[in-house]
């Protein structure tokens, strides 16, 4: 967690290589369009470490919990714009 909040890039790829699989699957259960998952994800990230000082860790799982409502949210937001 440190390492993120410096903006450590190593600690960023370890992260997203760890979630991302499972923040897809989550995804694909709101959006159908693969292009659009990806699309969503990336999003999602950005956003994710852009305020990563604004997690606050709640014991194991808080983060994967965190990084789901982020990607719930935005695929929500999506599905209602489209």
């Amino acid at each position: 967690m440190k390492r993120l909040r410096k903006g450590d890039s190593r600690a960023m790829k370890e992260t997203y290589d760890r979630y991302v699989g499972g923040l897809t699957s989550l995804c694909s259960r709101y959006v159908a369009d693969a292009e659009d998952v990806k699309d969503i994800l990336q999003e999602c990230f950005v956003k994710i470490f852009g305020s990563i000082d604004s997690f606050e860790y709640l014991g194991e799982g808080s983060l994967n919990a965190w990084m789901s409502r982020i990607v719930v949210n935005r695929a929500i937001s999506f599905v209602r714009n489209y």
